[in-house]
């Protein structure tokens, strides 16, 4: 009699193979991605290298494809509208957490303002990693103090 086990995906049960005692998925299409795309997200967080190997090839992807995101926002008003709600559902939730606005910007951004003076300044970090930030994850709050003007 040939064993049989269920699909972890499908929850189907399916024959097992004998050559692979240790299967737990069935062989329909579905069930395979989401096996590997479950290896591939466990390969990802426990394997380093692997990790920067797929940081450099989404790089190069990028670089041979530069305006494939415009193009596609173009191609695609309606996923636009969709981000643009969600977004707008993140920052209302996230304006009730706290009583003032929440900061939403690149990493590259500024605030508008008077231009600095040329001189000496020191950067104080006031909040690290973007904790109050809807920003890239390296962002931070700094305070600039003027130690001399030229």
């Amino acid at each position: 009699m040939v064993e049989k086990r269920q699909c972890q995906h499908c929850h189907k049960d399916f024959p097992l193979r004998p050559q692979n005692p240790n299967q737990h998925y069935c062989s329909k299409q579905d069930c395979q991605r989401a096996r590997k795309r479950l290896c591939q997200r466990q390969k990802r967080r426990d394997d380093a290298e692997y990790r920067a190997n797929q940081a450099a090839a989404h790089d190069a992807w990028e670089a041979r494809n530069p305006l494939y995101w415009q193009e596609y926002r173009e191609a695609h008003p309606d996923y636009v509208m969709r981000n643009r709600l969600l977004q707008r559902e993140r920052n209302r939730r996230r304006r009730g957490q706290e009583s003032g606005q929440p900061v939403i910007a690149n990493m590259d951004a500024s605030t508008p303002g008077k231009p600095l003076c040329t001189g000496r300044y020191q950067l104080r970090m006031l909040v690290a990693n973007g904790s109050d930030l809807i920003a890239n994850m390296d962002a931070s709050i700094v305070e600039l103090v003027l130690i001399s003007s030229s």
